[in-house]
């Protein structure tokens, strides 16, 4: 029997992922309107995925991709099969989920189902790449990672003072000649160079515990059209402040709470398409995500133009549900 090695398991689960989120925005993208780029990139993902799973011997996620690659592929022929399209997606998904939160359940094939490839086999360049970009340092590695630069700068003074003394002891021993000049140029232009490694190591100190605000909003807009379909609501959401840096665990703290607050904006505050039309609105609800740092402060704002919650039928709903009393 083979089976898959944890770095290569790793590996596997990081580029799916990301392959998935892709796959997810591609989708909604054909939704809202067809263009041809769209579909090929979504048919070299799905391809992509479904080549990774039969790498590592994953047989039910390959045939489940092989299953979503021909639904794309009906969808780049003009068939409306998009609800089709996104369960499907969310099967692989959950395949993925299953196989990496349960070490016991990697996947193994039979001598004769075994890859030509040996598992040590280097992996793709852009999968190294996405685990770099999802590696996540402990606060205690961070912490001795600060110290270490402490120390750094501690010896770059060291250097400076070093230099500063050459410097006064050159200026007394002009005659030694020209060696001793040169030598002071060399250590010179080293201690500058120092100067700039030192300033660009802190720079990336100081940005290794956060990420952009995009990574918040990549998932709403599917939350957005889920819901908005089971009510049978018209709903555009707009995003601003994608490029804000903010803690990444603040990242996802905020991924509960900002979509329970996009479901009850679309549940409760925005209007039905029939009951906007006769208030003289746009029959397309709109809702507003906007992330800032005012101060020292980081604002999230959700707002939306539907009439809000109806205060008179939520009294009411309470004291059917005997949560109040009637007043």
């Amino acid at each position: 029997m083979f089976k898959v090695d944890k770095e290569i398991l790793s590996l596997f689960l990081a580029e799916s992922t990301e392959r998935i989120a892709t796959l997810s925005r591609l989708i909604l993208e054909l939704e809202k309107k067809f263009n041809e780029e769209a579909v090929q990139s979504a048919l070299r993902e799905a391809h992509t995925l479904k080549g990774g799973a039969r790498w590592v011997g994953y047989k039910e996620m390959e045939e489940q991709t092989h299953e979503l690659e021909t639904l794309l592929q009906r969808l780049g022929q003009g068939e409306r099969l998009f609800d089709d399209a996104f369960k499907k997606l969310d099967a692989v998904k959950g395949l993925l989920d299953r196989w990496g939160q349960n070490g016991t359940e990697k996947s193994s094939v039979t001598e004769k189902e075994k890859p030509l490839k040996p598992v040590t086999a280097e992996m793709p360049s852009r999968s190294k790449a996405s685990v770099e970009e999802i590696v996540r340092l402990p606060f205690s590695r961070l912490q001795e990672l600060l110290s270490s630069f402490e120390d750094f700068l501690f010896h770059i003074r060291e250097i400076q003072n070093l230099v500063s003394a050459l410097e006064q002891g050159f200026r007394r021993l002009t005659a030694v000649g020209s060696d001793l000049k040169s030598l002071m140029l060399d250590l010179s232009k080293k201690s500058s160079d120092m100067d700039v490694l030192s300033e660009r190591l802190n720079v990336r100190l100081r940005t290794v515990g956060v990420a952009p605000l995009s990574q918040l909003f990549e998932d709403l807009p599917r939350v957005v059209r889920d819901l908005s379909t089971q009510l049978g609501k018209d709903i555009e959401v707009s995003y601003s402040g994608g490029q804000v840096e903010i803690d990444k665990g603040l990242i996802q703290a905020l991924k509960a709470p900002v979509t329970h607050c996009l479901r009850n904006a679309i549940d409760h505050g925005i209007e039905n398409p029939e009951d906007r039309q006769r208030s003289g609105k746009n029959t397309q609800g709109k809702i507003g995500v906007r992330g800032e740092i005012r101060g020292e402060k980081f604002i999230l704002e959700i707002s939306d133009d539907g009439r809000g919650i109806d205060v008179d039928a939520l009294k009411k709903r309470a004291v059917e549900s005997r949560i109040i009393a009637p007043e």
